[in-house]
């Protein structure tokens, strides 16, 4: 996927904290969309669907640069 090819530790911190953030929002995202109708009284729609399956790629996307960035800084 991405690859990381910097070993500054302040741009590796940033990376980390930034993926970090952004698996935090996709899950916030799939969670409200998956399991908030069965909660409230709303209906599932297309747009859950959509809208879940954005917060699984949000997710999936965040998670291997954020991996590799901590990886670097417990190395270093």
């Amino acid at each position: 996927m991405f690859e990381i090819r910097t070993d500054d530790p302040a741009r590796l911190k940033r990376i980390a904290y930034a993926g970090g953030g952004a698996v935090i929002l996709g899950l916030v995202i799939l969670l409200y969309n998956v399991f908030g109708p069965l909660v409230t009284a709303a209906s599932y729609s297309a747009d859950n669907v959509v809208f879940g399956l954005f917060g699984v790629i949000v997710v999936l996307l965040a998670t291997h640069p954020t991996n590799q960035a901590a990886q670097k800084l417990d190395d270093s």
